[in-house]
């Protein structure tokens, strides 16, 4: 069973306590990387921006790649969906030959 553990993230070195598994902790930790890494850029091209307008921003990036990949996955099972019914076809028809 995956007992889960407290670990603490920060962002932007702002604490939040977490509960995971261990199977979740290495991408949770790589995750507030990306989302660290993201946003000490964002600090500095908009040197002006408080930390919520960062951390909208990187959402909206984030988001944006979420939605891509999505519609690519979808867009990859609608292919294989339509092979296999080609492939279910061609086995029919060669059934009833």
């Amino acid at each position: 069973m995956n007992e889960k553990h407290s670990i603490q993230l920060k962002i932007l070195g702002r604490p939040y306590p977490i509960k995971v598994g261990e199977d979740e902790e290495e991408q949770l930790r790589d995750a507030v990387n990306r989302i660290n890494d993201l946003l000490s850029k964002y600090k500095e091209q908009y040197g002006n921006k408080d930390n919520q307008d960062l951390i909208a921003m990187a959402c909206l990036q984030f988001t944006g790649k979420l939605i891509t990949l999505e519609k690519q996955l979808n867009n990859n099972n609608v292919e294989e969906q339509i092979d296999d019914i080609r492939e279910n076809i061609d086995e029919f028809f060669n059934i009833t030959k």
